[in-house]
C-alpha cells in the first residue's frame, strides 16, 4: 500500500471525514481501488472489517435501531464485488 487516504470514515456514524457523504463515498472507493489494486483480498478482508465496526459502533449509539445488515454490506462492502473479480473498470470503482 501507498499514501494516506483523505476519504476515510468517521466513528460512528461510518460519514467520510472528507466530504461528510456514507463511506466509503465515490472518492474513498476510488482511493482504496488505487490502493489495493494488487491486493484484492487485503481490500475484501479490510471492507469486510469496516462493516462489522460499523455495526459495532451503531450498536454502542443505543438508539433502540438496527442498521439493516445486507444495506450496510452492500454500501461498505458490496461495490467492491468487481473490483475483487479484476472486472472493474480502471479508475471506476464498483462498475
Amino acid at each position: 500500500m501507498h499514501g494516506e487516504l483523505e476519504h476515510v470514515f468517521r466513528v460512528p456514524l461510518y460519514d467520510c471525514r472528507a466530504c461528510g457523504r456514507p463511506w466509503p463515498c465515490l472518492a474513498a472507493q476510488a482511493e482504496l481501488t488505487a490502493q489495493y489494486t494488487d491486493m484484492p483480498l487485503s481490500l475484501a478482508l479490510y471492507l469486510a472489517s469496516c462493516w462489522v465496526d460499523l455495526l459495532t459502533a451503531f450498536a454502542r449509539l443505543d438508539t433502540g435501531q438496527t442498521p439493516d445488515a445486507r444495506a450496510t454490506w452492500e454500501r461498505v462492502v458490496g461495490w467492491s464485488v468487481p473490483v475483487l473479480r479484476g472486472t472493474a473498470t480502471k479508475g471506476k470503482p464498483g462498475s
